[in-house]
């Protein structure tokens, strides 16, 4: 099945997530922040899907997406973007979902990017 690397600073939420998507069948590999996040891109053998959060300490998630893009190794992985708020700053071309998400909400559409 499709791997997923869950960036999500908060633990109970990190927990919870991986619970959900491993009873799916995915492989979560998880990050606390973004710059473990972008470690582990370096590292991790295959990562279908980036699942992260916007709002973290060190990296926050719109760093994470610039990071992804501009390295051809990770550039066309699908990245879903999410948070309690739609961050004003933001101009999002790519998925973006508000926290709380409801789990046949999420699980729909990571099947349609993965």
């Amino acid at each position: 099945m499709a791997t997923i690397l869950l960036v999500e600073d908060n633990q109970e939420l990190r927990t919870t997530f991986e619970e959900i998507l491993s009873l799916e069948g995915y492989d979560v590999v998880q990050a606390e922040n973004g710059k473990v996040a972008t470690e582990k891109l370096q590292t991790a053998s295959a990562i279908d899907l980036i699942l992260c959060d916007y709002a973290m300490p060190e990296m926050n998630g719109l760093e994470v997406l610039a990071f992804v893009r501009n390295t051809p190794a990770t550039e066309s992985i699908p990245f879903i973007m999410m948070s309690g708020v739609r961050p004003p700053e933001v101009d999002f071309e790519h998925t973006f979902i508000i926290k709380p998400v409801g789990i046949d909400e999420l699980l729909d559409l990571l099947h349609s990017l993965i």
